[in-house]
């Protein structure tokens, strides 16, 4: 049975150690790039796509007449009266960017601006100061999820796996409080595809879900 938020299964493990006081804004804003994500990889005429992105950013901005407001990401908002809603709108347009980008020429420079989005929209929600190097590692999630996805031909993953393991690796050693379990979860499974070469292999393999739970347990 699909996820209705289209989050993964190692997603929903991961948030299970998020502090219960940002759980669910974190899964929020996870929800929200899943969502995009959903659309990019699902569009093959861009107007439609660009048409899609429109609905949700009207809709999040409060500008849409439409009132179907059943998706369970409208519902999860309506439960959060004090959430930022327009914190998500920039990850929607990071979004948009890739289906402009027809040829995926540009392909580092939309993950890094939806990683910067991301990175950005995981501080205000849990309550922390934003800081350079939580956008870094959520560019390098933007960059390994895309990498995950096949949103690059052979020739480009190649790049594109070299720029993340050089980009992920000044960033093992960073301090990351509780209240970004999430994240450091997150960098943990970044490192260990790239160590490991393990790009092919199931994400909620045995030996990942260990990990997940134990980084989860630990910090």
């Amino acid at each position: 049975m699909d996820d209705p938020l289209h989050l993964a299964p190692w997603q929903r493990l991961a948030l299970a150690y998020a502090p219960a006081s940002v759980r669910k804004a974190q899964e929020t804003v996870l929800a929200m790039d899943a969502i995009g994500g959903k659309i990019c990889d699902s569009t093959s005429e861009m107007l439609l796509g660009q048409m899609r992105y429109a609905w949700w950013r009207d809709v999040i901005n409060g500008t849409s007449k439409d009132r179907r407001t059943g998706h369970p990401l409208l519902l999860m908002l309506n439960e959060q009266p004090g959430f930022p809603k327009l914190i998500l709108v920039p990850i929607i347009d990071a979004w948009e960017g890739y289906i402009a980008d027809s040829e995926g020429e540009e392909a580092g420079v939309h993950a890094e601006q939806r990683g910067t989005m991301l990175g950005r929209a995981l501080a205000e929600v849990s309550e922390i100061a934003p800081f350079a190097e939580l956008e870094q590692l959520m560019g390098c999630y933007a960059l390994w999820d895309d990498l995950r996805m096949g949103r690059y031909d052979d020739a480009a993953a190649v790049t594109a796996k070299e720029a993340l393991i050089s980009q992920i690796t000044p960033l093992a050693k960073v301090k990351l409080e509780r209240k970004l379990r999430l994240v450091a979860i997150i960098r943990d499974m970044i490192i260990r595809d790239g160590l490991y070469d393990a790009w092919d292999k199931p994400l909620m393999r045995p030996s990942m879900a260990v990990r997940i739970i134990r980084r989860g347990l630990t910090g």
